[in-house]
């Protein structure tokens, strides 16, 4: 059987309480229980400590994500407007092969005036009406 005092050392210094029967001596159950309580007592302790250093990982991965998420919207929208450059840049180039097309043509038929009529209604983007005639954003009609 074990003393009081070996008890008492075995408890930690808040738990320690002097338990004894009405004899006088140690009550070995109430022993038994202080030292599960103890037990018990530093558990929940480091199940709160892991408990609350999971709360934040969480916290910070939610936050890398909400970031990781925002990142990828803008490489969205970066890539669509690169898209629309390349698209426009796409038709600016075919506009010019065709114009330059048409330059070659007219230089070797000798129809340079309808060329050139040609190239700016291209250019100022007017677009052909009724009987032949250009329209454009002036509202004055060329006729071809």
């Amino acid at each position: 059987m074990t003393t009081r005092e070996q008890v008492a050392q075995e408890l930690p210094a808040p738990h320690r309480k002097e338990r004894f029967s009405a004899d006088g001596a140690e009550d070995p159950i109430l022993a038994a229980l202080d030292q599960v309580e103890a037990c018990y007592r530093e558990m929940r302790a480091a199940w709160e400590e892991e408990r609350l250093a999971l709360i934040a990982a969480r916290d910070e991965a939610e936050q890398d994500h909400d970031a990781l998420r925002q990142e990828v919207e803008r490489l969205r929208r970066e890539v669509e407007q690169q898209n629309q450059r390349a698209e426009r840049a796409r038709r600016r180039a075919r506009q010019l092969a065709d114009a330059l097309k048409d330059i070659h043509r007219a230089l070797f038929e000798g129809n340079v005036y309808s060329l050139i009529l040609r190239a700016c209604a291209t250019i100022t983007g007017s677009r052909c009406g009724r009987g032949g005639l250009y329209c454009c954003s002036f509202w004055r009609a060329v006729a071809v």
